[in-house]
């Protein structure tokens, strides 16, 4: 019997599994990826123009919703069975989670700093958010200069999509009172 005869299948990666391998040490601690559809996925090099906006925003969140929601830098959310992003930035619910991780149902928002991962974070993660329920995603998108906003979920697509340059303001839709200056976190280049 040849190969072509046969048909391989995709055995996916457990949320379960990958934290036993982290465990057990198969994984070292400060390996740089996720999962993400029952895939292990590299994590892009971490560089100083993906960090600046990170630090800003976590600063700037910080300061603003503290005592409404929990700020969350590059922690895992398990979003269904087979994946746990790591998003740069979370806004969560406000509960414990001493004992779990969080889940799609804790998040508010999602940030995703993108300066090699454009297409990564654009499309296979975003895809993967939308299709579990999280109900907003900011793309810091260095490459073009502009702050992209991903929100109202139809049939586990984002319905609104708006592309946001320095000069503009944003607000994360769970605290719409709440305006940040686009130029308080993305540099001008």
């Amino acid at each position: 019997m040849s190969d072509m005869a046969l048909e391989y299948k995709h055995f996916p990666i457990t949320v379960e599994m990958f934290s036993r391998m982290e465990q057990m040490g198969i994984l070292a601690s400060d390996a740089r990826v996720e999962l993400l559809d029952g895939e292990l996925i590299e994590l892009a090099p971490i560089s100083s123009e993906h960090q600046d906006p990170v630090r800003k925003l976590n600063a700037i969140f910080v300061k603003r919703f503290d005592g409404r929601a929990i700020v969350d830098g590059s922690g895992p959310v398990i979003i269904d069975p087979i994946s746990a992003p790591q998003p740069d930035l979370m806004l969560l619910v406000r509960r414990d989670y001493l004992r779990r991780l969080p889940d799609q149902h804790d998040v508010l928002l999602v940030v995703e700093v993108s300066v090699s991962s454009l297409r990564y974070d654009r499309g296979r993660k975003l895809s993967t958010y939308a299709r579990s329920g999280v109900p907003e995603v900011w793309i810091v998108n260095m490459v073009d200069h502009r702050v992209e906003r991903y929100a109202d979920l139809d049939d586990g697509m984002y319905a609104t999509v708006e592309h946001l340059r320095r000069g503009a303001t944003i607000a994360p839709r769970a605290f719409p009172d709440d305006a940040i200056a686009i130029d308080d976190f993305l540099a001008e280049l």
